[in-house]
């Protein structure tokens, strides 16, 4: 599992992501991420997954909770989403952090 929590860091996706590997991004390829403040504890994907929703009881679809998080956050301080983006891993250890139906 990599997960990269910078700006524009979906651009990694199509080189990274496959069935063995697991690529989690904080934003997608053309939209910056937020919340990288000096004075910051976290970022707000940094807070979402790892502060929220990955210290939830229910193991699944914390990405998709945290996801959430982070665009609801976004959108209440007027920014444009950043679309935080997870591929590959199939094989591997998304099972976890998929939410399913």
């Amino acid at each position: 599992m990599v997960i990269i929590s910078a700006c524009y860091s979906g651009v990694f996706i199509p080189r990274l992501a496959n069935p063995d590997l697991l690529v989690i991004t904080a934003a997608d390829a053309n939209h910056p991420s937020f919340g990288c403040e000096d004075k910051a504890k976290w970022t707000y994907f940094g807070d979402a997954f790892f502060n929220i929703a990955l210290r939830k009881p229910e193991p699944e679809g914390r990405f998709g909770v945290a996801r959430a998080l982070v665009k609801k956050r976004e959108l209440r301080e007027h920014f444009e989403p950043s679309n935080p983006l997870m591929a590959g891993g199939r094989k591997t250890c998304s099972p976890l952090l998929i939410a399913r139906p």
